[in-house]
């Protein structure tokens, strides 16, 4: 029996929720910090050499990680309220 869209929904909730609270998920975001701390630094070591345009891609990049690490949390509350459309 297939399920429908409020089951579905519900589904997903679920298992997103158990990857935000599952080991694997700390250890990837640890991961994703790390990768942005050593962003941080090598923007700052570019401002010092005047690199501005080095600089602003490392932002960039900075910017994307700590984007990807609050993610899963903006995503399950949007699925949780209707807001997102899950593949069928």
């Amino acid at each position: 029996m297939a399920l429908n869209n409020q089951e579905l929904q519900e589904e997903a909730v679920g298992q997103l929720r158990q990857l935000a609270q599952s080991p694997g998920w700390g250890l990837y975001q640890a991961r994703l910090r790390s990768l942005s701390k050593s962003r941080e630094v090598a923007k700052a070591d570019a401002l010092r050499a005047g690199e501005a345009s080095d600089a602003v891609l490392f932002q960039g990049i900075v910017d994307g990680l700590e984007l990807a690490i609050r993610e899963l949390d903006r995503y399950v509350r949007d699925v949780a309220r209707g807001e997102q459309h899950l593949a069928p």
